[in-house]
């Protein structure tokens, strides 16, 4: 066929239209770059530190506090803290290991002389556990060397005892000379979580009570079950079931005890604050505060006040049935005397007149004589208790 003009067909406006439309090619699979992470921010690490006199007979706490505290700022502001020890020493919370070098590096302190600095023994370190069965067969100094670079200082390997041995458990024990706890760790090529560790009661295993250890414990020995002297073979032999704790129904050793309860809990506050055990005692105080003892003081006191009350109160009671009892008894004399001396007729006895429904006699009356007693016919109806009634003799 000869070229010639496109067919437009009816359409005579067909060249006049855009043509097709190129489609887009779809873009080649290629792998997509990773954005590089981004470098993490170091937090301030705070430092605990020391600030000791070197002579021992003038320690910081006999200088001047103004003085002292002038030094201080000298050096740095940035302390978060101030906390004086027993010892007369300072105990400072710095911001972070930059200030805490400047403070090292002191040797005298304006107002208190030649001081001597350190970092504290235990309050600059932060313990966690991790489960990395893993690594429980390498050496304690491989390990520390491995994780040296995250701030590990010391691990222990938690063990349990199995066929008489000591089998680890796969979960460690690691020290971290840090402020704060880091909620993972990386072990080679895996992340673990990092669990935070608070200790367990300590408990003599001589004496049975809580806070201190066989090694510095001067009590007499007892039974872990029924706290007697142990000269017996337990627990067939044991003749009751008593905590040394708590006077509980149950063993000295049992978890379950109030007393070791509690004493968790005062361990993790104060291993959470960081404080002393004085005031993680104060610190669970005043978030759990408990019911005062039965045998407290003012409870003993308010009993015997209620005892007595009530002994005063059975007492006013009795003495006032014995006055009722009295005081019939002397109506009823009365009555019986003014009858004997009186010659009238015979009237109902006393015990009459008061289990009787209705009155027997209506009130007395006198006439001319002083001794003559009559019945009036339109006398008002009698009160229940009779009352005698002093009657002066009318002249007519």
């Amino acid at each position: 066929m000869p070229p010639g003009a496109n067919s437009l067909g009816n359409n005579r406006f067909a060249l006049l239209s855009p043509g097709p439309k190129n489609k887009r090619k779809k873009p080649e699979n290629s792998t997509l770059e990773f954005f590089p992470e981004l470098p993490i921010s170091k937090k301030d690490d705070p430092k605990y530190l020391i600030i000791k006199s070197q002579d021992a007979k003038k320690p910081i706490a006999s200088t001047s506090c103004f003085a002292v505290h002038k030094g201080i700022q000298a050096i740095s502001k940035e302390i978060n803290k101030i906390t004086p020890l027993r010892d007369g020493s300072l105990l400072l919370l710095v911001k972070n290991q930059k200030i805490a070098d400047k403070f090292l590096q002191t040797k005298h302190l304006p107002g208190a002389g030649a001081v001597e600095v350190s970092l504290h023994n235990s309050l600059n370190s932060v313990k966690g556990t991790i489960y990395a069965p893993f690594i429980c067969q390498l050496a304690d100094d491989e390990i520390i060397d491995g994780l040296k670079d995250q701030g590990v200082s010391e691990v222990y390997k938690f063990t349990k005892r199995n066929n008489g041995d000591r089998v680890p458990t796969g979960a460690l024990l690691l020290t971290f000379d840090k402020y704060t706890l880091p909620s993972r760790i990386e072990v080679a090529w895996c992340t673990l979580d990092v669990r935070p560790y608070y200790p367990n009661p300590m408990r003599c295993k001589i004496c049975q009570l809580l806070g201190h250890t066989a090694k510095r414990c001067n009590k007499p020995p007892a039974c872990a079950i029924c706290n007697l002297p142990p000269n017996h073979t337990p627990p067939t032999e044991c003749s009751r079931v008593k905590c040394a704790n708590c006077d509980g129904d149950h063993p000295s050793s049992s978890n379950a005890c109030p007393k070791y309860v509690q004493s968790k809990e005062i361990l993790k506050i104060k291993t959470i604050h960081k404080c002393s055990m004085r005031e993680a005692i104060n610190l669970y105080k005043s978030q759990k505060p408990s019911t005062p003892s039965s045998f407290s003081y003012a409870n003993v006191t308010a009993s015997n006040n209620n005892n007595i009350n009530i002994e005063k109160t059975s007492n006013t009671n009795n003495s006032n049935d014995k006055i009722k009892a009295s005081t019939s008894k002397n109506i009823a004399t009365n009555i019986h005397s003014i009858h004997s001396d009186c010659p009238v007729t015979p009237s109902p006895s006393v015990s009459s007149l008061y289990n009787s429904p209705s009155p027997p006699f209506s009130p007395l009356s006198t006439t001319t004589s002083p001794t003559t007693i009559t019945r009036s016919s339109t006398s008002p109806v009698p009160s229940s208790h009779p009352q005698s009634h002093t009657q002066v003799p009318i002249d007519t």
